[in-house]
């Protein structure tokens, strides 16, 4: 009789971190790149109840095009420097996307 034998391979998971200094309150939603993997992002939305929190992936979802949940914020709920693990996307994939956005001049 003869054995197989299998091997199971596990799954690389791939996220990227992603770092934004939040302005709630703001007259203009404007998106900055202050570095690499840094933006610093002016909303409307006042930071009550999460509202912001909640307009910053919903932001970042449709300008990045990446889904709403793959965004994890991972530091910062109550701050304004926030850090987010970005699933299924490559740092290097998610530093291209960040360049290629419509963005404001400083």
């Amino acid at each position: 009789m003869q054995t197989l034998s299998l091997a199971v391979g596990r799954l690389e998971s791939t996220a990227a971190t992603l770092h934004v200094m939040l302005i709630p309150n703001s007259r203009v939603t404007k998106i900055s790149i202050e570095g690499r993997l840094h933006l610093k992002i002016w909303i409307p939305q006042p930071a009550l109840e999460n509202r912001a929190n909640e307009a910053l992936i919903r932001l970042l979802s449709k300008k990045l095009s990446i889904p709403q949940s793959c965004f994890r914020l991972t530091h910062g709920k109550t701050s304004r420097q926030k850090n987010f693990s970005v699933s299924g996307i490559s740092e290097e994939e998610l530093f291209l996307r960040c360049q290629s956005m419509e963005i404001a001049r400083r």
